[in-house]
């Protein structure tokens, strides 16, 4: 509880440092406002935290792209194999775009 203390103590000399009235300076309705925004601030926050939690498939994408560029190489350095790769490459690629959203 002390330690609570110090700690609004600091912040309130802090902030009327910087200009920022204190808690006690201020109106109900203007602590209400505060309130709200801080409230609708968590809320986008907890929504980006959703979204950033949701698989995004990149690693399996990278991983695609990474196979293509493997088959170019080799159909740069094997002649006699191109056309397997051609069609290993058509259809990575299809799969690709398959999965990639629109």
């Amino acid at each position: 509880m002390v330690q609570r203390l110090e700690t609004i103590a600091s912040s309130r000399a802090s902030s009327s440092a910087i200009g920022i009235p204190s808690v006690a300076l201020r109106s109900v309705a203007e602590l209400e406002q505060l309130c709200m925004r801080r409230e609708a601030f968590i809320v986008q926050l907890e929504r980006e935290l959703a979204l950033l939690r949701q698989p995004s498939r990149l690693q399996e994408r990278v991983e695609a792209l990474e196979e293509i560029v493997r088959l170019g190489i080799r159909l740069d350095e094997d002649e006699v194999g191109n056309v397997a790769v051609k069609e290993e490459l058509h259809e990575l690629v299809k799969g690709l775009r398959g999965r990639t959203p629109e």
